[in-house]
């Protein structure tokens, strides 16, 4: 079973996602884009987040999780 953790995005919303973090969203918190937080947004104090894995060789990355989560 996937590790989740939650995200706060530019816009302010948080999203809950599959660790570790594909390609994209990875960038995006290395760059500051998406910070980890807690479920209720608060500020997380816990383990630091797993970088997406590397692309080894003719192996494909891993892919980011789908956007199925409801809107509020």
């Amino acid at each position: 079973m996937a590790e989740t953790a939650y995200f706060r995005g530019e816009g302010g919303h948080v999203w809950k996602m599959d660790l570790p973090l594909g390609e994209q969203h990875a960038r995006a918190h290395e760059e500051g884009r998406l910070v980890r937080v807690n479920e209720d947004g608060s500020p997380f104090e816990g383990k630091k987040t797993q970088p997406a894995p590397k692309d080894s060789g003719g192996k494909r990355a891993a892919k980011a999780p789908a956007k199925t989560e409801e809107k509020s």
